[in-house]
């Protein structure tokens, strides 16, 4: 076994669209082993990691639940016990969590093996991505499709989880982020810190994010958080599914932070090199091109869309609100808004509890997210509205609810935001567009 070699251990359900991309990158920033214990999928992942498992890319372990026991902790701790001596370090990740280090030339390998002897457990903290703003499943890299993250200070990135010292491992704890070490060894954060963690385990009491971070595409789209996430539950808490409300909660798309070209380049590559040779292993295409699975996914409920219709029977837009700033008697809101037939939109309004307000400004210009939406988009579909504002407390303000409104006979849009804040923390967007 080489000084320094990384796997990861992972438990997966129904994850096929996404399994490729995850390996393919992961390859590329120095991961050489992958332990991939398989929920009873029934997507098409089962034949799809099979056939991975005979090219020497995976191994491949059928795990159904175990009764009375989440599934994780029991895949993490066969894991330990079967394959502790195949490498040196050990991430136990999730397929939606992706190991990305700040500098992109720097392999994970790289990072880990600066550690000294004693450490036996690295934390790497969340970097949630939110949906960017997209409804539906589409075509494209995960990497590539979600652009958009949560500010550093949002309380949820202080999760992490670990990468464990095969010969340090000792057990398994009470949830998948932290593991108890043998005696004499240490855990530490990324950058070398000790540890300094919060209660309940698995949240440290600051954020390190460099020399590396966990990008967590937990949510994806609305339509793939309810069609796939939803549906399969939790390997955690055995049968607790996931609600909207955690889409909700988790869909913060308050910094635009794409992943660096280069790692997206290599694995676009890595991709290509694994279908073609499961293609040349007879893998099925069907098999093999599981991504296409998510292409034509929507909401169930389109009243829960971004865009709302003020009245049924009349035409639908899309768009969002994806910025707001109360300053000085005015509020602005910037976002972007297409119409579903293609008609270019220069009329907005901002109605506060169903009260309209006199728009001061309004600048129409360019934006990327509607062109993933739709490639006809008129090109200045992104808006900026400054509307006079009525003087309130945020006391009075928390609640409360502001539309962006088009309202045109037999065509109308209203894409809604909660005021879940302060108008000072709103006023501290300014300058981030």
């Amino acid at each position: 076994m080489p000084d320094h070699s990384l796997a990861i251990v992972a438990i997966v359900k129904n994850e096929g669209p996404y399994l490729l991309e995850w390996l393919a990158f992961h390859r590329a920033v120095g991961v050489e082993q992958f332990f991939i214990y398989d929920n009873a999928s029934d997507d098409g992942s089962t034949e799809l990691l099979a056939g991975l498992h005979r090219l020497g890319v995976v191994t491949h372990i059928p795990f159904p639940t175990p009764p009375d026991t989440a599934p994780q902790l029991a895949a993490y701790t066969d894991a330990m016990d079967h394959f502790a001596d195949r490498a040196t370090w050990f991430a136990f990740i999730d397929a939606d969590e992706f190991l990305t280090p700040a500098d992109p030339t720097q392999s994970v390998v790289g990072i880990l093996s600066g550690m000294g002897r004693e450490v036996g457990a690295v934390v790497i903290n969340w970097a949630i991505y939110g949906s960017s703003e997209q409804r539906d499943g589409a075509a494209g890299l995960v990497i590539e499709r979600f652009t958009h993250r949560a500010d550093a200070d949002f309380p949820v990135n202080l999760h992490y989880k670990s990468v464990v010292r095969g010969r340090a491992f000792r057990a398994v704890q009470a949830n998948p982020h932290h593991f108890k070490l043998r005696f004499g060894y240490r855990s530490v954060h990324i950058d070398g810190a000790p540890l300094d963690r919060r209660s309940p385990s698995g949240l440290s009491a600051a954020l390190h994010w460099s020399p590396l971070r966990l990008n967590h595409f937990v949510i994806k789209s609305r339509a793939e958080f309810e069609k796939k996430k939803i549906a399969r539950g939790r390997a955690m808490i055995g049968g607790a599914a996931r609600t909207l409300r955690f889409f909700k909660s988790h869909d913060r798309n308050d910094v635009a932070d794409p992943i660096d070209q280069r790692l997206v380049a290599m694995t676009r590559c890595g991709i290509a090199e694994l279908k073609a040779d499961l293609q040349t292993h007879q893998v099925p295409v069907e098999t093999i091109d599981l991504d296409h699975a998510v292409l034509g996914l929507v909401p169930t409920d389109p009243l829960e869309s971004p865009a709302l219709s003020p009245r049924y029977g009349r035409h639908l837009g899309r768009g969002s609100i994806m910025r707001l700033v109360l300053l000085e008697g005015t509020i602005e809101a910037s976002g972007w808004v297409i119409a579903a037939d293609g008609r270019e939109i220069r009329q907005l309004q901002l109605v506060l509890d169903g009260l309209r307000l006199p728009t001061l400004e309004i600048d129409w210009h360019s934006r990327p997210e509607p062109l993933r939406i739709s490639p006809t988009a008129p090109p200045r579909s992104g808006f900026r509205i400054i509307s006079a504002f009525p003087d309130r407390t945020p006391e009075q303000l928390a609640g409360s609810t502001l539309w962006a409104e088009i309202d045109e006979g037999d065509f109308a849009i209203r894409l809604i935001k909660r005021l879940a804040w302060p108008p000072t923390a709103l006023a501290t967007a300014r300058g981030r567009e």
